[in-house]
């Protein structure tokens, strides 16, 4: 299902690694724009006063979000960026592969492969039954090799399918693990690295929101060039920062960055402190995510493009106390991690990387990475959803009592002792 590509299809390292230059990806596929109901790619990096680029690509009948943001170095970078999120999220609303409707248990009397709904992230108070017909579409798992079934809900994000009744809203639906790129490997190897950062995200919340000592990065240790060039700018427009090192027991290294108007900006406008978040097997890259991020989090709430932001959201940051509290946090929490120290994993090409990724989650017990290919013959850009049974994501997980009132169905189902 999944081709193969050389082993060393690395080409470009300008604070990423992608197989080609964010020029040439975008030149290759802003063609595609017009049948993909993209309109436009905007500049918004002049409403704020940091100047790292950051761009929105704007499509209206979107079937979730109409704007996808992208951030990056240099302005090629944030409208590549920009461009194929919004690509890769117009798949994820038009899957068109086959799909099961049947319950887990059917599937399993049935002899297929099934990824374990017991370990997929559910929405608080959910409830998700092992004898319930829900739709199913069918990935590869990555570990096994072979063919695995996945909930629909974790793929699709088609907010208007007909198809999504109250038994089918039970899984997170996100874009986690969505991920589009130049090669199939590539957007496997970057899916894969965003579901570990969300799980690490979910690890270390407490921890960041704390801003502890534990895991703040001294940022004189942050000797890459691309990254100095972050902090001399939020440094130059009177910016906060902090940087943390969320790297979870899987050691795929994933860093946070928060940064925060000094106390002298308020005076002619409030803004909340904001996050970003990143995951690489190269530390410099996932620090540079981390705090691309976390300015591009800033200027979609400058701009007020995402449909997903309401009011209640804006009237109720920018307290004076909260970010007087933050300050505190990056300002009077010492720092003890050293950068230099955090191991890179990172190699020449997305094959090595994506191999190195899955043996760490295998040895510590994570044995279903099941990744569906959402790719069209007829747009030919490769576009995955990786889904990755263990992992958390950004959302409450169902009580322990529900969880393990669920696991029981499922032993039942594969004939085992409840």
């Amino acid at each position: 299902m999944f081709a193969n590509h050389n082993a060393q299809d690395k080409t470009y390292f300008d604070g990423t690694h992608r197989a080609c230059s964010p020029e040439e990806t975008f030149n290759r596929n802003w063609p595609l724009a017009k049948q993909l109901g993209i309109t436009r790619v905007a500049d918004i990096t002049g409403l704020d006063t940091i100047g790292i680029p950051v761009c929105v690509a704007i499509r209206p009948n979107s079937r979730g979000l109409s704007t996808s943001q992208g951030k990056g170095l240099d302005l090629f970078s944030a409208k590549t960026s920009a461009l194929m999120e919004s690509i890769e999220s117009w798949h994820a609303e038009n899957i068109d592969l086959p799909l099961r409707h049947n319950s887990y248990a059917g599937l399993i009397n049935a002899g297929e492969q099934v990824v374990d709904i017991t370990s997929i992230s559910t929405y608080t108070d959910s409830y998700v039954s092992s004898t319930t017909p829900i739709y199913w579409v069918q990935g590869q798992d990555l570990i096994s090799r072979k063919p695995m079934w996945v909930p629909f809900d974790t793929v699709s994000t088609n907010f208007t399918w007909s198809g999504r009744g109250s038994t089918q809203a039970n899984f997170v639906i996100s874009t986690n693990g969505l991920s589009s790129g130049n090669t199939q490997q590539e957007a496997i190897a970057h899916a894969l690295a965003e579901a570990v950062e969300r799980d690490a995200i979910e690890l270390a919340r407490d921890a960041i929101r704390a801003g502890a000592t534990s895991i703040k990065v001294k940022p004189e240790t942050i000797n890459d060039a691309n990254c100095q060039k972050l902090f001399d700018a939020l440094a130059q427009a009177d910016i906060l920062y902090g940087v943390y090192n969320i790297t979870s027991d899987f050691k795929i290294p994933c860093f946070s960055c928060t940064i925060v108007d000094r106390e002298s900006q308020g005076r002619w406008r409030t803004l909340p402190a904001f996050s970003g978040y990143g995951c690489h097997p190269s530390p410099e890259v996932a620090v540079m995510r981390a705090v691309t991020e976390a300015i591009q989090s800033r200027l979609t709430h400058i701009s007020g493009s995402r449909d997903d932001i309401f009011w209640a959201e804006y009237s109720k940051l920018g307290n004076s106390d909260d970010l007087d509290q933050y300050r505190r946090i990056i300002e009077d929490i010492p720092a003890s991690v050293d950068f230099t120290k955090i191991e890179s994993i990172s190699s020449q090409g997305f094959n090595t990387d994506i191999q190195q990724m899955l043996d760490i989650l295998d040895n510590k017990g994570v044995s279903q990475v099941v990744v569906v290919d959402l790719s069209k013959p007829n747009i030919n850009v490769p576009v995955v959803k990786v889904v990755v049974a263990g992992l958390m994501s950004p959302s409450e997980k169902s009580g322990t009592k529900q969880v393990r009132a669920i696991k029981r169905e499922v032993n039942t189902a594969r004939g085992l002792t409840a």
